[in-house]
């Protein structure tokens, strides 16, 4: 067995290697009286006369005649019945292989099959990709948000001013590159926790200074403090909420992500191995297939067709030989009646 790149066992080449043709001898010359019909009757009457009137039993000169018929005819079968076993041998290779491979074809039909019921969509990674694609949006849009809310009379350049206010504002998102978290790590040595305060500190006191500082811009005193807080109250939202959110979900989807890339291609590569041998057997086993028909249906009858009329010839042979010889047995023993009884012209019977 070898190994393919995904580590699984290729199955072996089942093709049955060729077998052998048998080697044809050398025959022995044929006698005359065995070719001839009319000497194989001369020969049986020859035996039956010689056995006298006792037909009953076979002697030993029949018995050798008999043998030396089926001999000469078995002699001619040997070749052919080599073949036709050779033959039937290979049959039984190609059946065997067959079976093997449709057991083989069967395991990898059924990994296909449970190849294509397995889950590769995303369950949740894709609902967290869509909505970190929404807040990816609203943080692109907070410094137009802030922008608008600016007071143009103030302020030359309203868009510039409220991107350096949203970048700082939504410090949190790169809360990893805060001094106050990376002196810990800078003393200790150690990748300890940032104590809590300071993650607070951290998440908290970007927003909140960008919000009093709106706040404090579009303050009016006509219509007091209130308005002024309720927008730096949303504005600290809008700055506190989507970055958090936005990092948080980032952190999550993207080894989920990974993971699911790994399973897609690795459910990928196993489909096409897959599909790929179950393609080599069927190629195989159509040859295989068409091997064996052409067995069943051309060779073995072929030979099979050869040795009947052989098979045939042989009992014939047997047949007239036994017959001659029982007849030349009956006419002994009717001469042997007929001359006891004196009905024999030219004998006398004694009184």
């Amino acid at each position: 067995m070898e190994f393919n790149d995904l580590g699984m066992m290729e199955p072996e080449r089942l093709l049955p290697a060729a077998l052998p043709e048998p080697q044809a001898l050398p025959l022995t010359e044929s006698p005359d009286w065995i070719a001839d019909d009319g000497l194989l009757r001369d020969e049986g009457v020859i035996v039956g006369l010689a056995r006298g009137s006792d037909a009953s039993s076979e002697d030993e000169v029949s018995r050798w005649k008999l043998a030396t018929i089926r001999a000469y005819y078995e002699e001619r079968r040997a070749l052919l019945k080599a073949q036709l076993e050779s033959a039937r041998q290979r049959l039984r290779r190609l059946q065997d292989a067959e079976a093997s491979l449709h057991k083989e074809l069967t395991r990898h039909e059924e990994a296909l099959t449970l190849q294509d019921e397995i889950e590769t969509r995303l369950p949740l990674t894709g609902r967290n990709l869509l909505l970190a694609g929404t807040l990816t949006v609203v943080c692109g849009l907070t410094p137009i948000v802030l922008a608008t809310l600016l007071p143009s009379d103030r302020f030359e350049y309203p868009l510039t001013t409220a991107l350096a206010l949203s970048l700082f504002g939504m410090f949190t998102i790169f809360q990893g590159r805060s001094l106050l978290v990376a002196a810990d790590l800078r003393l200790s040595g150690t990748p300890a926790r940032p104590e809590r305060w300071k993650l607070y500190l951290v998440e908290v006191l970007p927003p909140l200074s960008v919000a009093l500082l709106m706040a404090l811009f579009v303050y009016q005193s006509e219509a007091g403090w209130a308005p002024s807080l309720i927008v730096g109250f949303l504005v600290l939202l809008l700055l506190l909420i989507p970055g958090r959110l936005l990092m948080s979900l980032l952190a999550r989807a993207f080894p989920e992500l990974a993971a699911w890339w790994r399973r897609l291609l690795h459910h990928r590569r196993q489909r096409r191995y897959h599909r790929k041998e179950a393609e080599s057997i069927r190629q195989r086993l159509q040859e295989l297939t068409y091997q064996r028909k052409q067995l069943e249906d051309e060779t073995i009858p072929q030979i099979e067709c050869e040795l009947a009329p052989l098979e045939a010839r042989c009992r014939y042979k047997e047949a007239l030989f036994r017959s001659e010889m029982e007849l030349a047995c009956q006419r002994n023993r009717l001469y042997a009646q007929y001359k006891e009884n004196g009905q024999i012209p030219g004998l006398k019977t004694s009184s």
